[in-house]
């Protein structure tokens, strides 16, 4: 690509020195997957919607057992993948905003150890902050597509009578493996920052520019 058509350095975030759970081998999977993902829900719906009878689940209750029942027609069996797709959407949406705040707008972004996240350079602030952002928005917006495709397998399969209950188990994991993950981007960001900061020179003691400047 020609010098005057690559975007400055500090608009791209550097590659990882090594591999690791933020390298872009693993992201590039993880989009992979959740990729492959969405399309399987769109995918089993598709297969599903021809065997559908007259009317199929609108909801389960804790137990799994059918709480409503709608007409079956292709805006209604469809709104299901079509929400997934605006979750997935948002989630990206989410991230993109992220990594914009940490360059431009580094005070509105709520991290661990922020004193010295603000002392760090633009481009160390997207290395320490913006990947693991990706690599967690990624993975909960993988959780959620898996989730939404069990959603939609197992709603047909009480439609034809196949299943008499959705288990409700796939929702627990969900938020158990949420929830056990958040800690570990906690624990990384922190790190990351750390690590950034000391190659910059960077201590909690010194101020920041703009403070200085007050």
């Amino acid at each position: 690509m020609p010098d005057e058509l690559r975007p400055p350095r500090d608009e791209m975030i550097p590659e990882e020195s090594g591999g690791g759970l933020a390298g872009p081998a693993f992201l590039a999977t993880l989009w992979f997957a959740v990729i492959a993902a969405q399309a399987a829900v769109w995918w089993r719906a598709v297969a599903w919607f021809g065997q559908l009878p007259p009317k199929f689940p609108s909801g389960f209750d804790a137990a799994g057992n059918p709480r409503g029942w709608t007409a079956t027609s292709a805006p209604a069996w469809f709104a299901l993948p079509a929400i997934a797709i605006v979750l997935a959407a948002l989630i990206v949406g989410v991230a993109l905003l992220t990594r914009s705040l940490v360059r431009h707008r580094p005070n509105l972004v709520n991290v661990p150890s922020k004193e010295l996240f603000l002392q760090l350079s633009a481009t160390a602030r997207l290395r320490a902050v913006a990947r693991p952002t990706q690599v967690f928005l990624l993975w909960t917006l993988l959780l959620l597509s898996l989730l939404f495709l069990w959603i939609v397998e197992g709603t047909a399969l009480v439609a034809v009578g196949s299943a008499a209950t959705l288990p409700s188990w796939p929702v627990f994991v969900f938020l158990g493996l949420e929830m056990a993950t958040l800690p570990i981007y906690l624990i990384a960001v922190i790190g990351r920052v750390k690590r950034e900061a000391d190659a910059e020179g960077v201590t909690a003691m010194r101020r920041a520019p703009q403070e200085v400047a007050r």
